[in-house]
């Protein structure tokens, strides 16, 4: 008889148990926050593009689930509208494109890793044609029904975004590909990774690498190009990709068993041990901020610009904690007391 799968194993263990933790808002409240004034706006506008875009209601309530107008609202409470609705369609996109895979005209004699990888293939190179980058002279056509909605932030990232965004951008979402095929092979292989590696993956799958390209572009600033390649800008988009995914409580659903089968602990010790990363992560941040800032302190015009850039990401953490908690996508509204720290029955 085969050997049951550790992380089903223990997940099964977990069942009646009760996951606590603290209001986790007070340990970031030196970062900025808010809710953008577009808010009400935002609400109406993703409403009728949903209508308009999505006439499958499977898929247009799953759209409605993402809570598009809060999560940009609370990620990027600064931006102009535009660069809101824009963000707001890229997200659109990369949570239902290939939620219809079926409709892709793929050849029948794939197997399944090869259809994966074929579509992926094939979205990439929509993505890049769509965001002016395509060295082919054809017309590169969606391969999906839904990968078509990216056109619609396509057409104002092309005028917003130099070529290097487009191109850091296009870079990140074949990383997230690449994220999420290695994951889907963990699932079916039954092989389970330690935690770093599971994090790594998951922030890869998580799209978080496609927002940091974008983040110049959501700031209204331009980052000197000297400073776009240094490895404290690398460290600061690798802190807050992990800030993002460690505090969205569904993903320590994911997390939990894992670091109870590789590190020996019980539940409470393994919720401990992910509010402990957060913790560092959030004192290394401060410190790769202060450290950039330092490096451009005699050019006043690029200090404002890296100064917008790191608040962009401030906010994207502090957003993201509210938003998530909130989101009917992840369900973990109705286990957050009065004070603001969640109980979950597993």
């Amino acid at each position: 008889m085969a050997a049951l799968n550790p992380i089903i194993e223990i997940t099964a263990r977990l069942k009646g148990q009760i996951l606590r933790c603290p209001n986790l808002a007070p340990s970031f409240s030196k970062w900025p926050s808010g809710v953008s004034p577009h808010y009400e706006q935002l609400k109406a506008t993703v409403e009728s593009r949903i209508q308009e875009w999505i006439p499958d209601q499977h898929i247009a309530r799953s759209a409605r689930n993402l809570d598009l107008p809060f999560f940009v609202a609370t990620w990027w409470p600064k931006a102009a509208v535009e660069s809101l609705e824009t963000i707001a369609w890229m997200s659109l996109w990369l949570f239902i494109w290939d939620d219809l895979v079926e409709d892709a005209a793929m050849p029948d004699s794939l197997t399944a890793d090869g259809k994966v990888k074929w579509l992926h293939h094939q979205a990439f190179e929509y993505v890049e044609s769509e965001l002016g980058l395509s060295t082919s002279l054809e017309l590169v056509a969606s391969p999906t029904k839904y990968c078509s909605l990216f056109k619609h932030a396509a057409v104002a990232m092309r005028a917003g975004c130099s070529a290097n965004e487009r191109r850091r951008f296009c870079d990140a979402f074949r990383h997230y590909m690449e994220c999420c095929e290695t994951e889907e092979v963990y699932r079916l292989s039954g092989v389970v990774p330690d935690i770093d590696t599971y994090w790594k993956h998951r922030v890869g799958s998580s799209g978080m690498d496609m927002y940091i390209a974008l983040a110049e572009y959501m700031s209204g600033s331009h980052i000197p190009d000297h400073l776009i390649e240094t490895p404290e800008i690398k460290q600061a988009g690798f802190d807050l990709g992990y800030h993002i995914v460690a505090y969205v409580a569904k993903d320590w659903l994911g997390a939990i068993p894992i670091l109870i089968n590789g590190n020996h602990l019980d539940l409470d010790g393994a919720v401990a041990y992910v509010l402990d990363i957060a913790k560092e992560i959030e004192r290394d941040f401060d410190r790769v901020a202060e450290a950039l800032l330092a490096m451009v302190k005699h050019d006043p015009a690029a200090h404002a610009s890296v100064e917008d850039y790191l608040d962009i990401m401030r906010t994207n953490m502090t957003g993201n904690y509210v938003w998530s908690l909130q989101c009917p996508r992840y369900g973990m509204s109705e286990y957050v007391l009065q004070d603001g720290s969640l109980v979950v029955p597993l």
